[in-house]
């Protein structure tokens, strides 16, 4: 979903994002959190902190992005992975069950 946003953005804003998303995802290596990528901090800032937004302009990609942190992301990315169980099926989980 956010790629469609991003194709929709102006040059000069993409390119603000991808510094600025450059430098996080460089911030949360620097901090030992290697698990995160740069599809999850994309994903939770459209889908949480921009998903109300009509217009995202440089200042708000700038706090947005530097303010975010891992924990935020986890706790975002384990809610959709609750989200996603619920409409699985037990046989979804057949490799986690041991028989």
């Amino acid at each position: 979903m956010f790629f469609f946003i991003l194709e929709q953005l102006n040059a000069d804003l993409r390119s603000e994002l991808d510094l600025m998303l450059t430098l996080k995802m460089k911030d949360f290596r620097s901090n030992q959190m290697r698990n995160i990528t740069r599809d999850h901090l994309l994903d939770y800032l459209f889908n949480v902190k921009w998903k109300r937004r009509d217009k995202i302009v440089t200042c708000d990609i700038v706090n947005d992005i530097f303010d975010v942190t891992a924990s935020q992301i986890f706790d975002y990315l384990r809610n959709e992975s609750i989200k996603s169980a619920r409409q699985a099926r037990i046989e979804d989980f057949n490799d986690l069950i041991s028989r």
